[in-house]
């Protein structure tokens, strides 16, 4: 049966074979000033765009059903492989891929279901530290570094009997993506039984990973269009936008909470302190004084 999603599958697209790794991208960026992917909407969506988040999620869907990626899925399907979908590490705040990786995962589930196929997994990988540093801010050295001593977990027994897609929302150096197949290799996971799926994929030459920074704040250089993003319908607490408000200056931090609405002060709490933040020096005061205000 074909699927009516068909007809949506991007022009744009990056479809390629590492180290027997299939890897499928959505953007390939190889001039910031000619990108495909607006920066002021990919900013909006790493800010808490639910709206924006599900489209990604759905086009990454659609260039994998027009990849060979394609076939593989089908094949494990048909010899009952499980097929299981991750997005990227988190504790308990998720990350703004994370909800690119749900519309994903919930996509690619109607396109397998069109053509007869059993419902994929959906997958964790547990980090488990907290950190105040803004990753998008580190050099590929500095990134590395944080990655060296950071511990991800799984479900090891699930993840060696299955066929893993790891989703990310963008690749700028492969830190993050060299840290997954360390813990696969770790875990005697072969690079044939995972692929690697990104929404974006920056090729530059001569790289300056702060590109990240620009992209990420290209539409939210301020607390107030911070604020603006959270009192709209549109959005979903992450970890960004958690740490970004928690690390304001005490006075600012206690004039936002003031401006969102109640039930967002509360999700605010629950989720910096599920994350471990009351405990790091950086975040401690702000997540005190929030505690306090609504006792």
């Amino acid at each position: 049966m074909r699927s009516p999603e068909n007809d949506l599958i991007p022009s744009a697209g990056c479809r390629e074979l590492l180290e027997e790794c299939p890897a499928v991208t959505v953007h390939e960026i190889t001039n910031e000033q000619s990108a495909q992917l607006p920066f002021h909407e990919y900013s909006r969506f790493k800010y808490g765009s639910r709206s924006i988040a599900d489209r990604y999620g759905r086009e990454l869907s659609h260039a994998v059903w027009g990849s060979d990626l394609r076939n593989i899925l089908l094949e494990h399907a048909a010899d009952g492989t499980k097929i299981i979908v991750y997005p990227p590490p988190f504790i308990n705040i998720p990350t703004a891929g994370y909800f690119l990786t749900r519309s994903f995962f919930n996509s690619l589930n109607r396109q397998l279901f069109s053509v007869g196929c059993s419902p994929i997994l959906f997958g964790k990988v547990w980090r488990k530290k907290s950190y105040f540093t803004d990753y998008s801010r580190l050099s590929k050295a500095e990134r590395e570094n944080v990655f060296a001593d950071e511990v991800f977990t799984t479900d090891t027994e699930l993840l060696r009997s299955a066929y893993a897609l790891f989703v990310d929302d963008i690749r700028i150096t492969g830190a993050h993506e060299n840290r997954i197949f360390r813990m696969t290799d770790e875990l005697g996971v072969a690079r044939g039984q995972i692929a690697m799926l990104h929404y974006a994929r920056i090729q530059i030459p001569d790289l300056d990973p702060a590109i990240e920074d620009r992209m990420n704040s290209a539409a939210m250089s301020n607390l107030t269009s911070v604020t603006e993003m959270i009192n709209a319908n549109d959005f979903c607490w992450n970890t960004r936008v958690t740490k970004h408000v928690l690390s304001q200056p005490a006075e600012s931090f206690m004039e936002f909470a003031e401006s969102i609405r109640s039930a967002d002060r509360v999700r605010l709490l629950n989720g910096a302190l599920s994350n471990g933040y009351g405990y790091l020096p950086e975040f401690q005061g702000n997540v005190q004084r929030l505690h306090s205000s609504l006792q």
